[in-house]
């Protein structure tokens, strides 16, 4: 049996499932916001805010595509591996962006207030998505170099 044929399908598999909770994680509710509530009228009780990525997202302003796009990317990705299968010859550079969402979403949970269960699932996602990508660095490498 060839170990290395069954670790990357092994990390192939895990960052189509990482990859799959991401992009779900854009419509879920990721935080709620434990700073001060808005009231909306005199007598009203306060409303929490929630943190879903895809209210972020404005069409009359293009820099919020990007939240849009820290969400997609790496289905976007496995899509252009799928039917580019050359452009996996730069997979090595996968930890790069991975690591930026990883950041991206710290910032959108935890940094933000209280983290809930769609935002820990994001995190996690992001992370294994990021540890697939490092495993499998050295091998694109190689195959790049050569």
């Amino acid at each position: 049996m060839n170990y290395s044929i069954v670790i990357a399908r092994a990390l192939r598999v895990l960052h189509s499932l990482a990859a799959g909770v991401l992009l779900a994680a854009f419509f879920l509710p990721l935080a709620r916001c434990e700073g001060v509530r808005t009231v909306d009228a005199p007598g009203a009780t306060p409303r929490e805010e929630l943190m879903v990525p895809a209210h972020i997202v404005d069409q009359e302003e293009p820099a919020t595509f990007i939240v849009a796009a820290i969400f997609a990317w790496p289905l976007l990705l496995l899509a252009l591996y799928a039917a580019l299968p050359r452009a996996r010859r730069f997979e090595f550079l996968e930890p790069l962006p991975a690591a930026a969402t990883l950041w991206y979403l710290w910032q959108m949970t935890v940094d933000w207030g209280e983290v809930l269960w769609a935002g820990y699932a994001a995190l996690i996602a992001a992370g294994l998505y990021g540890i697939a990508a490092l495993l499998n660095a050295p091998a694109a490498w190689r195959a790049w170099r050569s």
